[in-house]
């Protein structure tokens, strides 16, 4: 099994009386890539600075798991972070398909590969029609 990086425990953050997100945990694996997905205001942008220790949780915690196994507070290690969250890596004259095509095969993945897998996720995700649409 891959170990874990990042481990998220019943986190929730609240601004006032808004619940921005409500008990969430998770771990990321050495190799994982993920993508958040929902719509505005569903939590996306809070969650993502909760995992940079941008932002403290209201409940649970955020924790980097080292080489050792040795579990820190996010926010001790903050400063070995680096996160672009403006930049999309899209290209917008691709069509969403192309685009992830595109990358599949940056990371030696083949197209049918790519394809099945995108495919699952756009109909589970309601998303097929969009996949032919530019990004």
């Amino acid at each position: 099994m891959t170990r874990t990086l990042l481990s998220v425990r019943g986190v929730s953050k609240n601004f006032g009386d808004v619940e921005a997100l409500k008990t969430i945990t998770l771990d990321l694996h050495k190799g994982d890539i993920v993508g958040l997905v929902g719509g505005n205001g569903a939590g996306k942008t809070t969650l993502l600075r909760l995992l940079c220790g941008l932002y403290k949780p209201s409940d649970g915690h955020v924790v980097f798991v080292d080489d050792g196994g040795i579990e820190h507070p996010i926010h001790k290690v903050r400063s070995n972070l680096g996160v672009v969250p403006e930049s999309t890596g899209l290209y917008a004259r691709l069509t969403a398909w192309e685009n992830i095509r595109y990358h599949s095969r940056l990371n030696n993945i083949d197209d049918k590969q790519a394809w099945n897998r995108t495919l699952r996720l756009a109909k589970a995700l309601e998303m097929e029609g969009d996949l032919q649409r530019q990004t």
